[in-house]
């Protein structure tokens, strides 16, 4: 597979691409480490000609529009696939940190544009694969995977996102999740509701909880708020657009 001809040269190269700690990047390193992936998302869902040559950051760039709105850890569950949840109301369970109780899994909200990129990702794959057409012959059906030079493909993985992206995103593969915690903070949500979007809460205020006093509807109506404004902040959009990467 070749390269994709795009530049991956960021634009804060060097120059500082972090706050306080390095595992924190400023948000134009961020906002231009999403125009990279999708650059190559839009030219895999517009059918380019050099499409597969972009699979892997297209890929990359709905798993990380995903982990920023959801919040991921990028642990256990790194990316939840279409028929896992309800397209309609755009919840779905994650359980990033869990054990057998299931104490620590938690809904989470898709939002609109992400439903959208996800179906178009699955899409276009299918149409292509229906056709014959410049596809990769090891490419699997299905299962969202990164393609691989060296043999067959790759499981979505910490590690195999860190390959991808580190010559423009040199941060560890949860960032997103940390940026996200920033951000919902600054846009005034309040501490308890950032708490649960990061998969944190106190007794009796589990969002899922039969006899928890957290008013989850109130909640959901604050992400439905702010989480689609952050998102196109940072490049992502606000609703689906088929002239664009989301």
């Amino acid at each position: 597979m070749t390269e994709p001809n795009i530049s991956m040269e960021p634009s804060w190269s060097g120059r500082q691409a972090f706050i306080g700690c390095r595992a924190f990047p400023t948000l134009d390193c961020v906002r231009q480490a999403i125009t990279i992936t999708g650059d190559s998302f839009r030219a895999f869902v517009e059918r380019s000609p050099d499409r597969f040559d972009h699979w892997n950051l297209a890929v990359l760039h709905v798993i990380w529009h995903q982990q920023f709105a959801i919040g991921a850890r990028s642990s256990k569950q790194l990316y939840i696939e279409s028929s896992a949840f309800n397209t309609k109301s755009g919840l779905a369970r994650l359980s990033d940190k869990d054990n057998k109780n299931g104490y620590k899994s938690r809904l989470v909200w898709m939002p609109p544009a992400l439903v959208w990129q996800m179906s178009e990702l699955d899409q276009a794959r299918y149409i292509i694969d229906r056709r014959g057409v410049g596809r990769p012959r090891h490419l699997p059906f299905g299962e969202i995977t990164f393609d691989s030079d060296r043999g067959p493909c790759e499981s979505i993985t910490r590690k195999g996102i860190s390959r991808l992206s580190k010559e423009f995103f040199p941060f560890p593969a949860n960032t997103p999740r940390r940026v996200m915690r920033y951000l919902l903070k600054n846009r005034g949500l309040s501490p308890e509701y950032v708490d649960v979007f990061m998969g944190h809460w106190r007794e009796r205020r589990e969002p899922w909880g039969k006899w928890s006093s957290l008013d989850y509807s109130d909640y959901l109506a604050c992400l439905r708020h702010l989480v689609p404004e952050i998102l196109s902040d940072l490049g992502f959009g606000t609703r689906p657009d088929r002239n664009g990467a989301g």
